[in-house]
C-alpha cells in the first residue's frame, strides 16, 4: 500500500503518484475526489450503497479494484460489491457529506478547514489549494503503527475476563432455547433451566436465531450472512527467508491468488518469535475462496506455502505449522444492513430485557464489540433502575 493510505483514501501525494498499483489515469482519478461533487452519482445521505460503488464514485474503478477490494473487503473476508458502506466504514460517507470530499474531510483538521460543502467556485478553489498543499506535506518521522496487541497474546484478554468472572462463569454449557416467562426469561441448557431478569445475547447471529423467543426476530437474525475462513501459521528460520519482511504484511486483490492476505507477525509485534526465527500467518477462504476450506489440512498447507513463496520468494522448511478453521465466523454486513439493524432493535424492544451485541451488528472489531456490550449493559442497568424507582 502507498504510504499515507487511510481506509483506501490517499493522504500523501508522493507515495500515491509513485505506486505501481495504479495507472497514471487511475491516480489522477483518485485525486478527482477533491472536485467530484456530492450530488454526482448516488451520494444520498439516506441511501445505503456498497463499498465498491462508493469508492468508484469518489476515487474511480481502479482504486475500488486494486485498493479498496483487498484492503476494506479483506477485513470482512467479503466482496466489496456486496458489503454496505454505512455498516462497515460509515466515517467515509460522513466525510463526503460533511465536506463534499473524503480527502478534504481528512485534511480539514490539519488545514483548519471549516466543515460544510463548498458552495462557490472561489471557496472550492481555495479548498483545493489547501488540500493539494496538505497532500504534498513532508511527514517527517514515520507514524506509530496503528496495530496493537497484548504482549502475551490476545488469549490474555480471555484469561483475565475468566479470572474476573470467577465461579459465575459457565463454560461448555450451550443454550438451547430462550423463552419468556412473564417479565423474566427462561434459559434452557442441557438438563438444566436458568431464570433471568435480563439476557445479553452475544452469540453469532445465526446461533442467536435458533434460540430467541420470537419468530420474526429469528428470521431477521438468520438473514445475516456469514462466511468461513482459515488462518494458517508458519514459523521459519530467518536465514532461510530471503524477503526483508519490512512492514506488517500484504493483502491480495481478487484474482491475484488463493490468499486473502498475509501478516509478518514477528515484524508486526515484538515477542512473537524466538531470536533468529520468523512467524507468518496467511488467511484463506471468504466469499471468493470458500471452496478451499473443503480441502484437507495438508492440502491447505501446500496451497498456502506455494502462494507465500510465489509472492515472497524462498522460505525454507517450516519449523512449525498450524491451521485454525473458523466456520461461519465472519459476518457480512451487506447493503441494507443498517435498515436491518433498525428492525432488529425494534423487535428486541418488544422483549424488554433481551439485548444483542457482537460482530454481526455494529462493527466487527474488538473495540466495536466492547462498545456494543457496554451500551447493552447500560440499557439493562437503566431498566433495573427504572423498575426500582
Amino acid at each position: 500500500m502507498p504510504g499515507g493510505m487511510v481506509l483506501s483514501v490517499p493522504t500523501r501525494l508522493g507515495p500515491m503518484i509513485g505506486t505501481p498499483l495504479l495507472s497514471l489515469p487511475g491516480k489522477l482519478r483518485m485525486l478527482g475526489d477533491i472536485v467530484v461533487p456530492v450530488g454526482f452519482g448516488r451520494g444520498d445521505p439516506e441511501r445505503d450503497e456498497s463499498i465498491a460503488d462508493f469508492v468508484r464514485r469518489r476515487f474511480g474503478a481502479e482504486a475500488a479494484e486494486r485498493i479498496a477490494s483487498p484492503l476494506l473487503g479483506g477485513i470482512y473476508a467479503g466482496d466489496v460489491s456486496e458489503l454496505s458502506l454505512r455498516a462497515t466504514f460509515p466515517q467515509l460517507a460522513e466525510l463526503e457529506q460533511g465536506f463534499g470530499s473524503v480527502i478534504l474531510g481528512l485534511c480539514a483538521p490539519s488545514a483548519k478547514l471549516p466543515a460544510g460543502v463548498p458552495r462557490t467556485l472561489g471557496e472550492r478553489t481555495s479548498r483545493i489549494k489547501s488540500v493539494l498543499s496538505w497532500l504534498r506535506r513532508d511527514e517527517g518521522a514515520p507514524a506509530e503503527s496503528p496495530f496493537l496487541s497484548l504482549r502475551g497474546g490476545m488469549g490474555q484478554l480471555i484469561e483475565r475476563l475468566t479470572n474476573e468472572l470467577g465461579p459465575a462463569l459457565r463454560v461448555g454449557a450451550p443454550v438451547r432455547r430462550i423463552s419468556v416467562e412473564g417479565r423474566r426469561f427462561s434459559i434452557a441448557l442441557d438438563g438444566e433451566t436458568l431464570d433471568a431478569d435480563a439476557v445479553l445475547l452475544a452469540a453469532p447471529a445465526h446461533v442467536a436465531a435458533s434460540i430467541v423467543p420470537s419468530g420474526e426476530l429469528s428470521r431477521e437474525l438468520g438473514a445475516i450472512r456469514y462466511t468461513s475462513t482459515a488462518t494458517v501459521f508458519f514459523a521459519f528460520d530467518r536465514e532461510s527467508v530471503r524477503h526483508p519482511l519490512q512492514g506488517s504484511g500484504f493483502v491480495v486483490p481478487k484474482g491475484e491468488g488463493d490468499l486473502l492476505a498475509a501478516t509478518w507477525i514477528s515484524s508486526k509485534w515484538d515477542d512473537r518469535a524466538p531470536e533468529g526465527s520468523v512467524l507468518l500467518r496467511a488467511f484463506i477462504g471468504g466469499t471468493h475462496g470458500a471452496e478451499l476450506l473443503d480441502r484437507s489440512d495438508d492440502e491447505i498447507y501446500a496451497i498456502v506455502t506455494f502462494e507465500l513463496e510465489r509472492l515472497m520468494g524462498p522460505l525454507g522448511a517450516p519449523l512449525l505449522r498450524r491451521i485454525h478453521r473458523y466456520e461461519r465466523a465472519n459476518p457480512l454486513p451487506e447493503v441494507g444492513h443498517p435498515a436491518r439493524l433498525q428492525r432488529l432493535r425494534a423487535l428486541s424492544a418488544e422483549l424488554p430485557g433481551l439485548e444483542l451485541a457482537g460482530a454481526a451488528y455494529d462493527g466487527v472489531g474488538i473495540p466495536d464489540c466492547v462498545r456494543q456490550a457496554e451500551a447493552a449493559a447500560e440499557r439493562i442497568a437503566q431498566r433495573f433502575r427504572a423498575e426500582r424507582a
